[in-house]
């Protein structure tokens, strides 16, 4: 894995003078978009969705801190399709608390995973935690995260993308943006209706390696639809 891929970008942060109320200094979709994530799910409208189709089973190779998330990279050939149109799995990174809502509740655990076209279009599929037992796929990697920017940690461990995954694959889908700078519009979300449990020990350890809260506030929905 070559390390300098996941140097730190210092510009920005998730507190003090580099926090998200200051985030459009560098970024300035994040003060002018009318498409930025996350926004809180609600007033659903049915739609006739494609299923999700995975194509998970690769194996997971390094954990990344890259100073604003813990990221889990994996070996080639990971992927989603939407119909007939394929997206490739990039990573997973984690956000604690969640970023997004469903219908006002919040979540202690979100994972992002990132997805790319051949046309470098991005496609992200979220899934939510809640309180409750400890999760399975996240205990593999729990007391593995890095805890320093810019560390890696290669996988010796069995652990596929598809371990992640709840059974129920149902989903709402929004048009939006990355979280992050440079908060990148025209993003396909894919947020995965059913939430699995976590405990709030393996929450606390994202919580350590990412130096504390790493969530972007909710953003207006500007009249966006949220199909379900």
């Amino acid at each position: 894995m070559n390390k300098e891929a996941f140097k730190a970008d210092d510009d920005w942060s998730y507190s003090g003078d580099t926090g998200p109320e200051h985030w459009s200094e560098i970024a300035p979709l994040c003060a002018t978009g009318r498409q930025q994530s996350p926004i809180d799910l609600e007033e659903f409208i049915p739609g006739d969705l494609p299923p999700l189709h995975f194509h998970y089973d690769v194996r997971a190779l390094c954990l990344a801190n890259n100073g604003h998330a813990v990221q889990v990279h994996f070996e080639p050939g990971g992927a989603i399709e939407v119909g007939d149109h394929r997206f490739d799995l990039d990573h997973l990174h984690f956000h604690a608390p969640a970023e997004h809502r469903i219908q006002g509740k919040g979540y202690e655990l979100e994972a992002h995973f990132v997805h790319k076209d051949e046309a470098n279009a991005t496609a992200v599929v979220a899934l939510l935690y809640e309180d409750g037992a400890f999760n399975r796929a996240f205990a593999k990697i729990d007391r593995l995260l890095p805890a320093n920017k810019g560390e890696t940690h290669e996988l010796a461990i069995r652990l596929t993308a598809a371990e992640f995954l709840p059974d129920k694959r149902d989903y709402y889908y929004y048009d939006g943006s990355l979280t992050t700078p440079p908060a990148t519009e025209g993003i396909g979300w894919y947020i995965l209706k059913t939430p699995l449990t976590i405990e709030t020990s393996e929450v606390q350890g994202v919580l350590r390696a990412d130096d504390g809260p790493n969530n972007r506030p909710l953003q207006a929905r500007n009249g966006r639809k949220v199909l379900a």
